[in-house]
């Protein structure tokens, strides 16, 4: 169960299992690319029909599994807290995804915590960015955050400071 502790590592050996021993022929034959994490699958294929085969392949391989589709829309489509969408080219570009109900309600700068915990969080959102934004989406999430950060009572240079003096921050 993923309520569990031990639920995705479970679920990640499993999967492993079944993708080694069950599924390699069809990820080699039918995916242009195949990812993994945990119990979350992202694939590319040539047409939806392809992609549908592979899912119904995915589905049969064994009854505790049950897959689902989510195909792009409007060239972009949401992996985790990852956008991926394709450039004029068809170059995968990817950018930090958020709900349409992300409200940027962080812990607020005087809420009586370590200072250790607003140090670690301003940190791990502009790592975050960089981790996942293509360059061209970079410098719009540093301001996101930045903006965010600031409307949560933090301090512009506490913000400069411990975003690790990233460069191009637009305040």
């Amino acid at each position: 169960a993923m309520g569990s502790p031990l639920g995705p590592v479970l679920a990640d050996i499993f999967l492993g299992f079944m993708e080694h021993y069950c599924l390699r022929s069809a990820i080699q034959n039918s995916c242009l690319s195949y990812h993994r994490f945990v119990d979350d699958c992202f694939a590319s294929f040539n047409s939806i029909e392809d992609a549908t085969s592979f899912l119904d392949i995915l589905n049969s391989v064994h009854n505790s599994l049950t897959f689902t589709l989510e195909v792009e829309d409007e060239g972009s489509l949401a992996f985790l807290d990852v956008n991926v969408s394709r450039d004029s080219s068809g170059n995968a570009i990817t950018s930090v995804h958020r709900k349409p109900t992300w409200s940027g309600l962080y812990l607020h700068f005087y809420s009586f915590v370590p200072i250790s915990y607003k140090r670690g969080l301003v940190r791990t959102l502009f790592d975050r960015a960089r981790k996942i934004c293509s360059p061209n989406f970079l410098n719009e999430e540093f301001r996101i955050i930045t903006d965010a950060l600031l409307s949560n009572g933090y301090p512009k240079k506490f913000i400069e400071k411990y975003s690790l003096n990233t460069c191009n921050i637009l305040l």
